[in-house]
């Protein structure tokens, strides 16, 4: 592939018939002169976010599993011995967990 001629310069071109895309765009309009740095702030958070599922490896994902499951099976007397045998945080939610859980799988998803 050539060179570019201005490697700081790209076209983009969303597809205004994609849900996500579309808002995507309005998002970007109403940036007005400051796309680029928003693309950039957005583009460094995802990179560097843990949470965006580039850190996470299978081994962490079996883990939530295991841990929802056992919650989901568990009376919840036994929760807090659950979550201390899966080495889980208290501080940690069951809503944490399943948002975790979420962002992981749409990680994978868009690989």
């Amino acid at each position: 592939m050539a060179e570019k001629k201005d490697p700081g310069k790209f076209t983009v071109r969303f597809n205004a018939a994609d849900p996500q895309q579309r808002t995507v765009i309005e998002i970007l309009n109403q940036q007005g002169r400051y796309k680029a740095q928003f693309l950039t702030n957005a583009i460094l958070h995802y990179i560097h976010s843990p949470e965006t599922g580039t850190a996470v490896g299978s081994a962490e994902i079996e883990r939530i599993v295991r841990h929802v499951l056992a919650q989901q099976q568990t009376p919840p007397v036994l929760q807090q011995e659950v979550k201390q045998a899966a080495q889980i945080p208290a501080s940690l939610s069951e809503d944490e967990d399943r948002d975790a859980i979420f962002k992981t799988l749409e990680a994978f998803q868009q690989e």
